[in-house]
């Protein structure tokens, strides 16, 4: 259970100053806010610490010298709330305001933070307000007696009340007027995390097969906070039968499948709108071939290769979902050609061979891994 030592409540140019209410312990959820402490969560970061949770790390940065026995005479403000995305990863920002006690304004400061938990975020905040709090604090009363201590604690005791925050940063005097608050330099914010996501669907292409082929197509993203980023796909065509010319008794069955690597320079670091995609591909794959109506009739498969340019369409359905409509061109590093011949020596006639431009388009839909 939560107790509060000791509250004085005194009249300061019309604006209430309070002594700073200290938790002896149990849950801090029970405990009242300080009265010099007006905290704002915005929508988003219902996750963040509240008043009472955000209090107590400013009171530990302080130490509980300065805790106990001193009055504020300021009021500190602050609004905490999630910011947009910083290269597909969580960010937050906080807006602190430093208010006098005659009720002018005293300073400001903005602060963003990236990163799956506000804490890097808060923890900023209650360093900054315990230096703004050290050079504001007036002591108004003496410090509850205690047994005879040992030389150590005595000089542990000796220190100076702000003993905490003197140890973590140098204090800086608190703003007058208008200007800006003294604080301390910002920590380098985190690496942006990787991206994650698959994508399923159809494709439509003319040139790999003698007619315009239909196949399935799954991809992965990978995409890190700056820079490139890499897909891997895997596609199927549905089979096609090549006849030989002239001939609608004899030919050739032909299946496909390929796999590629993209890699995408221009890809889209938001969740949710459009966003456009420019990538740089890569396939390779197997051609099987297998006669029919022929004296022999034989099979035949081999490797082909082909690279080229992809650009996608992106719409986002929600944060977590997207639609792509992607164009590739890609020219065949080998041009199959599947042919007949009669007998050793004899007429060749070609079933099928590979377009020089092979023309794709796809619609895929796809869920980033959260």
């Amino acid at each position: 259970m939560a107790m509060v030592l000791s509250t004085h409540v005194l009249a300061a140019g019309g604006v209430l100053v309070s002594l700073l209410a200290v938790p002896s312990g149990g849950d801090s959820a029970a405990a009242a806010a300080p009265s010099w402490l007006q905290w704002t969560r915005g929508p988003g970061a219902e996750t963040c610490p509240d008043a009472v949770a955000f209090a107590a790390r400013v009171e530990a940065e302080l130490g509980s010298g300065a805790a106990r026995g001193a009055a504020i005479e300021s009021t500190v403000a602050v609004n905490v709330g999630r910011g947009p995305s910083v290269d597909g990863a969580r960010s937050w920002s906080a807006d602190l305001r430093l208010i006098a006690r005659d009720g002018t304004p005293a300073g400001s400061r903005h602060l963003d933070s990236v990163g799956d938990s506000c804490d890097l975020l808060t923890n900023k905040l209650a360093l900054m307000v315990a230096l703004l709090l050290a050079g504001d604090v007036t002591l108004t009363g003496k410090e509850p007696q205690s047994p005879p201590a040992s030389p150590a604690r005595s000089a542990a005791a000796a220190t100076p009340a702000p003993a905490r925050a003197a140890e973590n940063a140098t204090p800086r005097p608190a703003p007058s007027g208008g200007g800006a608050d003294a604080v301390p330099p910002p920590q380098a914010a985190p690496s942006a995390p990787w991206t994650l996501a698959i994508e399923a669907g159809a494709l439509v292409g003319l040139g790999l097969l003698p007619r315009l082929a239909a196949a399935i197509d799954a991809r992965f993203w990978a995409t890190p906070g700056r820079g490139p980023a890499l897909f891997a796909s895997g596609s199927v065509w549905r089979s096609q039968r090549a006849l030989l010319e002239g001939d609608a008794d004899s030919g050739a069955d032909l299946g496909l499948w390929t796999i590629g690597l993209g890699l995408c320079p221009l890809v889209p670091r938001v969740d949710s709108g459009p966003a456009l995609v420019a990538c740089v591909i890569g396939d390779v794959g197997r051609l099987g071939a297998t006669g029919f109506g022929f004296g022999q009739n034989l099979s035949k498969s081999r490797w082909t290769g082909d690279a080229g340019l992809e650009g996608d369409f992106r719409q986002y359905l929600g944060r977590l979902t997207f639609l792509s409509f992607g164009v590739r061109l890609v020219a065949p590093l080998t041009r199959d050609d599947i042919i007949y011949r009669q007998d050793a020596g004899g007429t060749t006639l070609s079933i099928f061979r590979v377009a020089p431009v092979v023309a794709t388009v796809g619609l895929r839909l796809g869920a980033v891994v959260p």
